[in-house]
């Protein structure tokens, strides 16, 4: 499927497709990419504060989190981050709550100022339970990175070794 850019809305041929797909299309649409833009951010925005409500409020234990940090096939850096909790029915749950585009370097400094971004937006610095991450060495200096600045008294690692079926995966868990 090929990429739409909002300001499509804004085009007369556009306009004219959709209304031969749907004749009374012309009161739902916006009039310009910056209105379609406006109306994704707000829908954004307000599902991240029922989200942050939903786990603050609903999380019996401590919030874990695990990232991961990949290259789009355009060469755009994105940092996934899931917070993992148990609620108050008891039941395990895993959230996407951010995919950020990392802007500069990869460095473990340059993530772990993102994911202390992340952790500040959702108010997860008092619940912070443990890190989950793959063995990428920057994950190592990205968790260290988080846990002295939100963290200075306590920054405690532990090493996970984790073994699926026949492969052996190295994963590192960090208690904050």
């Amino acid at each position: 499927m090929n990429q739409i850019a909002l300001s499509a809305v804004e085009s007369d041929l556009f306009y004219k497709l959709l209304q031969l797909c749907e004749p009374k299309i012309a009161t739902l649409l916006p009039y310009s990419g910056n209105t379609a833009r406006s109306w994704v951010m707000e829908a954004y925005e307000a599902r991240k504060q029922q989200l942050k409500v939903e786990i603050l409020s609903n999380s019996v234990s401590k919030i874990h989190i695990s990232f991961d940090l990949w290259t789009s096939p355009n060469c755009i850096p994105l940092m996934a981050v899931v917070a993992h909790y148990t609620d108050n029915t008891f039941k395990n749950r895993t959230v996407m709550i951010a995919l950020k585009r990392l802007h500069e370097a990869h460095s473990g400094e340059n993530m772990g100022s993102l994911l202390i971004e992340i952790i500040n937006d959702f108010d997860l610095n008092e619940r912070l339970g443990y890190f989950v991450t793959d063995n990428a060495g920057s994950n190592d200096t990205c968790v260290h990175h988080i846990l002295t600045s939100l963290l200075p008294d306590q920054p405690r690692m532990r090493l996970l070794l984790v073994r699926p079926r026949s492969r052996l995966l190295r994963g590192r868990s960090y208690r904050a």
